[in-house]
């Protein structure tokens, strides 16, 4: 579900997952507004949110003051299958390129967020394997930045 407005950096977003009414299902929807940096945005209707987001966003645009109380944010549904929800949240503060990312997965009959250790069997060597290779490329990268100062240098 999503609605447009002319600054590029500002948007709305909410999400609506298509799901079977279970006692589960409430709790679902609270999980994923729990990654939600918009904390005074809660209910569990996403049109009566989305309506919130548009009044907070028409606030921020009519005031000339620095601080506005809506963070723009949107979701992006990754996964949805085999009762995995996976989704990617996004935000920024408002008019700012400058995006933040928040990642999490759901079960869908339970409503509860799964943990990383509860994906992965050996969840230790995954990240030891990843900040290895994330280290590698940072120092690959600050030294070819450094050769190529070097080289301006001469």
């Amino acid at each position: 579900m999503e609605d447009s407005i002319e600054n590029p950096y500002v948007y709305l977003n909410e999400l609506k997952v298509n799901i079977p009414e279970t006692k589960n299902s409430g709790k679902l929807m609270v999980n994923i507004q729990g990654l939600s940096e918009n904390k005074e945005l809660r209910s569990a209707n996403p049109k009566k949110r989305l309506a919130l987001k548009k009044e907070l966003l028409k606030n921020c645009l009519q005031q000339k003051e620095a601080i506005c109380l809506y963070i723009p944010e949107k979701y992006e549904m990754l996964y949805n299958a085999r009762r995995i929800l996976s989704l990617k949240y996004c935000y920024n503060s408002f008019g700012n390129r400058d995006e933040y990312y928040k990642y999490a997965c759901f079960d869908l009959k339970t409503g509860e967020r799964i943990t990383y250790e509860e994906m992965f069997l050996n969840p230790e060597e995954i990240l030891q394997t990843y900040n290895e290779k994330y280290v590698r490329e940072i120092t690959d990268y600050l030294r070819a930045l450094k050769t190529e100062e070097d080289e301006e240098a001469k």
